[in-house]
């Protein structure tokens, strides 16, 4: 990424958040796809974890995104999930994941307030981390166009 962070959408933000109420109580997943630090697609991909508590991305849907991203001519720029519990620190799961992944990815979080459950009611925010070392450091998030953003699915 540049360290201007990572580039996405309120359309990209306003389906990432959707997503993350819809899965909940369990965390939802998937890739940001795009060039460099912009996002231009989101992929939303089963998690495949047996907890309710942490994910892992659904291995064939990764390997499916991955490979049509490569033929749009876009890049697997970062994951992301959810945590419906209300913190936007990553875990220690979080973590380690992260260190078994691509290290230039954004690892953005998705935290669903805990004083609703209702899609309507949930209030929600997002950060987005990168691998510095051995920790997750928090990046900005700039906001660009809509226009700007392929496909979100």
């Amino acid at each position: 990424m540049t360290a201007t962070g990572l580039r996405i959408s309120d359309l990209v933000e306003r389906f990432l958040v959707e997503r993350a109420r819809a899965a909940a109580p369990r965390e939802a997943c998937g890739l940001l796809l795009g060039e460099r630090a912009r996002v231009a697609d989101v992929v939303e991909l089963a998690n495949v974890a047996r907890g309710l508590d942490r994910f892992d991305l659904d291995p064939a849907g990764f390997v499916r995104a991955a490979l049509d991203a490569r033929v749009r001519g876009l890049d697997v720029v970062g994951v992301w999930h959810s945590h419906p519990n209300g913190s936007l620190a990553p875990s220690a799961a979080d973590l380690a994941g992260a260190r078994r992944g691509e290290r230039a990815w954004s690892h953005v979080i998705v935290a669903l307030d805990q004083a609703g459950s209702s899609p309507g009611s949930t209030r929600a925010e997002l950060a987005s981390y990168r691998l510095v070392g051995p920790r997750l450091v928090r990046q900005p998030i700039t906001r660009i166009p809509a226009s700007a953003v392929e496909n979100v699915r």
